[in-house]
């Protein structure tokens, strides 16, 4: 991987309401051109948001800046930030 290689991020937060989950939501979608997904576990207790990025170029400041910017956009929705992947084979 170099800086010029393009990753499609996935990412994934937790929330024990469905409107925390669903504000989340709205505030990726009109602040991002992310794909986002609300749903529940099976266990009808956890409400999770997923999703991915479009594929995109990373540094190390970057990607330290979109996590810092993740994490806060979930907290002020009530919404915990479970991580990021990189599917392996996905890039462009």
């Amino acid at each position: 991987m170099t800086d010029s290689t393009e990753l499609v991020l996935e990412f994934a937060y937790y929330a024990t309401q469905e409107i925390e989950a669903r504000a989340l939501e709205r505030v990726l979608n009109a602040e991002t051109d992310y794909a986002v997904e609300v749903g529940q576990l099976e266990d009808d207790v956890v409400w999770v948001v997923q999703g991915s990025t479009q594929p995109t170029t990373l540094t190390l400041e970057k990607l330290d800046q979109w996590v810092e910017w993740m994490v806060t956009v979930g907290l002020h929705n009530g919404c915990e930030f479970d991580g990021w992947g990189a599917p392996v084979g996905e890039t462009r």
